[in-house]
């Protein structure tokens, strides 16, 4: 699949931090390369949207459509499809959009597949929409976002306060000896928060990636199957 970019701002793969989004970790010195433009809140899925519907490509007489979106919290994913003039499709290919939106300003960035951008759990109606394709990055995108939808769907009904959970690696904290969280410990839920005992005493907020390294909740391993549409 060639790599194909419109005329605003593009992420490299060194400003996506992978299962974080934008709002999490952007600061005023980072703002560099983003664009943004004062949008009402209602609209930011639609802002989004038109960074590729309906837009010209850049040095030729195609243009793109935004034939699928998809929204993650603060981060988007697109199925643009390329078109010669006559409205032919050439290829489709995914892009992810990330987005923050404070003080009334909407700042967003976007890095195709091609580029290695961080996973998400897209639908399978999704990834069967892309062009098939030999670059590396996209193969590896597409099977990093299959693999976390299937594993958001065995969790279902699963992480429930009290549950057993073993990782594939354990957590390390930074907030004094003893807190560091092994591969298996107990799952604690504080409303919406998921948390887990610290040893030295109180309970530890775990990271937002934590749920993508799980391997087994009350001894139930999860079994993926591999990428297949």
């Amino acid at each position: 699949m060639s790599s194909w970019t419109l005329p605003h701002a593009t992420a490299t793969m060194g400003d996506i931090k992978e299962n974080t989004t934008a709002a999490q970790w952007i600061t005023e010195e980072e703002t560099m390369g983003w664009d943004g433009r004062f949008v009402a809140k209602s609209d930011i899925k639609q802002e989004v949207r038109n960074l590729w519907d309906k837009q010209k490509a850049y040095g030729a007489d195609d243009y793109f459509t935004v034939e699928k979106h998809e929204v993650f919290g603060s981060n988007h994913a697109l199925a643009v499809a390329r078109r010669s003039v006559d409205a032919k499709v050439k290829e489709v290919f995914a892009v992810v959009v990330l987005t923050n939106y404070r003080d009334g300003e909407l700042l967003t960035k976007d890095i195709q597949e091609s580029g290695g951008p961080m996973g998400m759990p897209v639908t399978k109606k999704f990834l069967a929409m892309l062009s098939d394709t030999d670059d590396n990055f996209a193969i590896a995108w597409r099977k990093c976002c299959d693999e976390l939808r299937a594993r958001n769907q065995w969790l279902r009904g699963k992480l429930v306060d009290g549950a057993h959970i073993e990782m594939e690696t354990g957590i390390h904290y930074h907030f004094g000896e003893g807190d560091d969280i092994s591969e298996k410990f107990t799952y604690k839920k504080i409303g919406r928060i998921d948390c887990v005992a610290l040893s030295s005493g109180g309970l530890g907020r775990l990271p937002r990636s934590w749920r993508k390294k799980i391997v087994a909740v009350n001894d139930e391993r999860f079994n993926y199957e591999g990428y297949s549409l």
